[in-house]
């Protein structure tokens, strides 16, 4: 098959892919693909691979939320080389397929653009668990090194998304809570791209979502650019705007991010995405972004931002009862990338601005516990998986404080069962154990004599994916 083949043959599969195992089998293409695309080195090659990530990263947006993808992106780099990891990744790959076959969703994490915490991301009803998997056995040590960083970073990702806070280094908090985010203008990109495909030859649609607030999409094909879009932009008066502005869907395509919509997940025809990602179709925001200028009260406060330029990028000015305040860029992003309206997006931000500042006052003068303000959360954990021996099935290493965050009670576990190792005065060797049901819930004893343990994953339990958005803000200065 050729490449755009291929993509369109994987888009239906997405589309199909509502089970374990079906999301397990686009994982699998997913993988080879990119793996020959990695042998045969070209920049067309390359191209390719970006949007395979592209089609891995749909599958991540199938089953996790935007704050659970925006934490697990943090500080992410370029994505992997899956060949040179040889056997490494294959054990990825073995500890991804054992999960899907016990019935989780498995997401491999070097096959998207957006996941760079762990190799394995477990998704099942209990909640997510961020694997890192090492091919070899466990080592008779704590981590150190790498292993050490990959492990903190695990950490403070499950604990940041269980708690909905985590402290900075240096001093501070970074505290999730909830807003109302306005819908995406699904309905009315639907219908400019659809008007782009009445005539074969090439075809043009414009959407108002209202005032000096665009969406243009456009066919060329056969017919002159201008031929196109000349009967539109007769209609489209810019005379007037402060700071018009137009952005193409691209910048979400070739750099992807959680707060810009992943291509293979817009409502439209498996053709018309696949058009879009290949170039054949293109989408247009077209803008005022002074749209989003805000001058009010909220929540008893006043709030007032605009929109600057500085360069060539669009930042806020922003202040709440006169005092100066830090807003994120990403909500201009969400205009231009995620289709939302500059009016609601504007109302949005300055209850944003409002409720940081009451938060932050509130954390400073010790009036409130931030407990009292984080968003409902997700139950998350981490582990490190290793290899059996030279066979049998991944062990999962897990301390104690996370057996007891997933409600297993461990209090048959005591310091008598555990045998020091000769030479690491901070480790000790636990009998085989095993996890059963008490009175309904999971608890941890040492395995009988004879009796068989299997070192499978530990499954996981109850889990509620929030309904509606985190905004989150770094206090003490750090968005």
């Amino acid at each position: 098959m050729t490449p755009e083949e291929t993509l369109t043959s994987l888009v239906n599969d997405l589309d199909a892919a509502d089970t374990p195992e079906k999301f397990w089998a686009v994982q699998v293409r997913l993988a080879n693909e990119i793996k020959e695309d990695e042998r045969q080195k070209s920049p067309e090659t390359d191209e390719h691979k970006h949007k395979l990530r592209l089609l891995g990263d749909a599958l991540a947006w199938k089953v996790l939320d935007r704050h659970t993808i925006r934490e697990l992106s943090r500080d992410r780099l370029r994505a992997a080389h899956l060949t040179s990891q040889g056997e490494d990744f294959e054990f990825v790959l073995r500890v991804a397929e054992t999960s899907a076959k016990r019935g989780d969703f498995a997401l491999v994490c070097d096959l998207t653009h957006l996941l760079a915490v762990g190799d394995v991301l477990v998704v099942d009803s209990g909640g997510i668990v961020i694997f890192e998997c090492k091919n070899r056995t466990i080592p008779m040590r704590p981590p150190t090194g790498r292993q050490a960083r990959q492990e903190k970073r695990a950490r403070e990702a499950s604990h940041y998304l269980e708690r909905g806070f985590v402290e900075i280094e240096g001093g501070g908090d970074r505290i999730s809570f909830d807003l109302d985010e306005p819908p995406c203008e699904h309905a009315a990109l639907r219908d400019c791209v659809e008007r782009s495909y009445i005539d074969p030859d090439g075809g043009a649609g414009i959407a108002k979502l209202g005032e000096r607030d665009f969406i243009l999409a456009f066919r060329v094909g056969r017919k002159e650019i201008g031929e196109v879009l000349d009967p539109l932009f007769k209609n489209l008066n810019t005379t007037g705007w402060r700071l018009g502005y137009s952005q193409g869907f691209s910048g979400a395509i070739w750099y992807p991010s959680p707060f810009r919509s992943n291509p293979f997940l817009l409502p439209l025809t498996v053709e018309q995405r696949c058009d879009l990602v290949n170039g054949n179709l293109i989408l247009m925001r077209i803008v005022d972004v002074a749209n989003l200028d805000y001058s009010g009260e909220v929540d008893g406060l006043r709030v007032e931002f605009s929109v600057a330029t500085k360069g060539d990028e669009l930042s806020f000015r922003a202040s709440v009862d006169g005092e100066s305040v830090s807003i994120s860029n990403r909500f201009i992003e969400q205009v231009f990338w995620d289709f939302k309206s500059t009016a609601n997006m504007g109302a949005m931000v300055a209850e944003m601005a409002a409720k940081t500042a009451k938060i932050s006052n509130a954390l400073q003068d010790g009036s409130i516990d931030r407990s009292e303000y984080v968003s409902p959360t997700v139950r998350a954990n981490h582990a490190f998986v290793f290899r059996k021996g030279q066979s049998g099935n991944p062990l999962v290493r897990i301390s104690v404080e996370q057996l007891n965050r997933l409600g297993v009670d461990t209090s048959a576990i005591s310091d008598d069962l555990f045998v020091p190792v000769e030479g690491s005065p901070n480790m000790a060797i636990a009998p085989p154990m095993v996890v059963e049901l008490k009175s309904g819930r999971p608890t941890m004893r040492p395995a009988g004599e004879g009796e068989i343990v299997s070192g499978e994953i530990i499954e996981m339990i109850g889990i509620d994916f929030p309904t509606r958005t985190r905004a989150e803000e770094g206090f003490e200065g750090e968005t």
